[in-house]
């Protein structure tokens, strides 16, 4: 406080000298008519300026120093509010708008301690990896969700999950559905004998046996419904309508054997085929069964492949003879011709040429029962091996 010719004078602040100024200004003309009393009286009077007509003019810029202008506490002069500017950057100009209402401006530490901390229970679209706790709702099939009672887990929900609604579907409800559609349309279908009407599990047409119509020829060739033979379900083992002298029918069960075939009494038959296979031969052979036993009296064809695989002397031959029981029962054992590779037929082998080959036929009649066979001798001063093929066939 100053007193200036008894009048107390509180000093003004300087910061608040600029925002006074414009008031001095547009009272200046009247400032000079004053009327004051301050020499008449002890106490200072109270000045009042002559109104101007000069209307107010807009302030200048007034800019203040870090700290320099302050809001004191209108009870405690302690409490004081100064702004800063030293977070601000070079050459920027920050302007503070307020918003249109009362508050409290809130701290950035009160901020951050708002935060939620991330190993709290979220529900996130996608998994975060910034987080520890949350369910991901991506993870989930599509569905409807459902929340679980007292944890809050969301799951997709199940048919057991959704309320009762089915009176919703029934007549009169709010999604009703269609009765006794037309055919191919989902509908709800009464009981009755109409076309488009259900019929009942007891319904009396469902219990009236009747003897079918007379159809065969349908089933026929040509007919309405032909049944196809490969069509027909699997046969069992029964020979009543097996192929016969008499009548057609169907083909005997199989015998399952590549060494039988069917007579014409429609029995299987063995054949009385067989085949010899020998190499590395360098002697004579005994007599030995082509066939033990032959299955039927008939002709037969033996065929013979000789091939000389190691050369002997020049004189070393060999000659086959095959044996049966002809048709009087009377034995028969004859040697076989050969055509050779080179030279007439002959029933000596030479085995003096390597790879020298022969090839025989013998036909002949033999009862049914009795054995085919054949035998070797090999006359030599070398030492020939030779490879010995036979095949018996059953001619008829």
């Amino acid at each position: 406080m100053r007193t200036f010719r008894g009048i107390n004078l509180k000093l003004v602040p300087p910061a608040l000298i600029p925002v006074i100024r414009p008031l001095a200004e547009w009272t200046a003309p009247a400032s000079r008519a004053f009327s004051r009393s301050i020499e008449r009286a002890n106490n200072p009077q109270a000045i009042t300026p002559t109104p101007s007509t000069t209307p107010p003019q807009p302030n200048p810029v007034t800019e203040f120093l870090d700290s320099q202008f302050r809001v004191n506490n209108a009870g405690v002069n302690s409490r004081k509010l100064a702004f800063s500017s030293v977070l601000i950057p070079n050459n920027t100009t920050v302007t503070l708008t307020s918003p249109a209402a009362s508050g409290t401006i809130a701290l950035l530490s009160d901020i951050t301690s708002l935060t939620a901390p991330i190993g709290a229970k979220y529900i996130t679209q996608t998994p975060d990896a910034s987080l520890t706790n949350e369910q991901a709702l991506s993870l989930l099939s599509t569905g409807i969700l459902k929340s679980t009672t007292g944890t809050g887990v969301l799951s997709i929900a199940i048919g057991t999950d959704l309320p009762a609604h089915a009176t919703q579907h029934q007549p009169g409800g709010a999604d009703a559905m269609a009765v006794d559609a037309a055919a191919a349309t989902g509908s709800l279908r009464t009981l009755g004998s109409g076309a488009a009407q259900a019929c009942a599990g007891n319904d009396s047409r469902l219990s009236d046996s009747r003897t079918p119509t007379a159809h065969a020829t349908t089933h026929k060739s040509g007919g309405s419904d032909p049944i196809k033979l490969d069509e027909f379900a699997a046969p069992t083992d029964i020979t009543t309508l097996n192929a016969s002298a008499s009548a057609h029918g169907l083909l005997p069960k199989l015998a399952n054997s590549v060494l039988k075939f069917l007579r014409d009494d429609g029995t299987w038959q063995p054949l009385s085929n067989s085949n010899v296979d020998l190499t590395g031969q360098n002697a004579s052979i005994a007599t030995t069964n082509i066939v033990g036993s032959t299955s039927l009296a008939g002709m037969y064809r033996v065929t013979a492949y000789l091939k000389v695989t190691t050369a002997g002397a020049a004189a070393d031959t060999l000659s086959i003879t095959i044996g049966w029981i002809d048709g009087v029962g009377l034995s028969n054992a004859i040697m076989m011709d050969f055509d050779q590779m080179l030279g007439a037929p002959t029933t000596l082998c030479n085995l003096g040429t390597i790879n020298q080959t022969y090839n025989g036929i013998i036909s002949f009649y033999c009862t049914a029962s009795t054995a085919i066979t054949y035998a070797t001798n090999l006359t030599k001063t070398g030492n020939p091996v030779y490879t010995l093929r036979l095949r018996l066939e059953y001619v008829g």
